[in-house]
């Protein structure tokens, strides 16, 4: 088993002015519309932004090495090191465009594919009668969308019977 140590906070390699990935985030989006800022907030694609913003921080640092919640952790042994050199994490971070994976989760963004989570309406004609339209969705595919629908029902639909939910919802 390998001995892991603390390697810094998320403000000594991330971001100096904000505690938390979460935070830089926020920062990222504040110049936004307050009305844009809100439509992300409630859509959860301010979650989904932090959860692919750390996937990618985690997959670009080396084997071993890890941001666990607002901390980078990885071995304490020279041996157990899987790169040469020194090792800089805020290089590695600098590497990752947080704004490009705003961009894919962006509320505004129609062409941004379906992720788990979005709201969406969906077709009626892809529906039995009387199940409600709108819901959210579970699983996305190569051709399909399982939605859950507000009622409570679980639909499978093909992905061009499902628009995202209109933007005041």
């Amino acid at each position: 088993m390998t001995t892991t140590t603390d390697y810094g906070t998320w403000c000594n390699h991330g971001d100096s002015y904000n505690v938390s990935v979460e935070a830089t985030i926020l920062d990222a989006i504040n110049g936004g519309d307050s009305e844009w800022q809100k439509r992300m907030e409630t859509s959860g694609a301010l979650d989904r932004i932090a959860s692919d913003y750390r996937d990618a921080i985690d997959n670009a640092l080396p084997e071993g090495v890890h941001l666990v919640g607002n901390d980078f952790i990885g071995p304490f042994y020279p041996d157990d090191y899987t790169w040469d050199g020194e090792l800089d994490i805020s290089e590695i971070i600098e590497g990752i465009d947080l704004f490009a994976i705003i961009q894919r989760h962006d509320v505004d963004n129609d062409s941004a594919p379906l992720a788990v989570g979005d709201k969406v309406s969906v077709s009626p004609d892809s529906l039995p009668e009387g199940w409600s339209s709108t819901g959210e969705v579970e699983d996305v595919t190569n051709e399909t969308v399982v939605v859950l629908l507000d009622d409570g029902h679980r639909q499978e639909v093909p992905d061009s019977e499902v628009t995202r939910a209109l933007r005041d919802a």
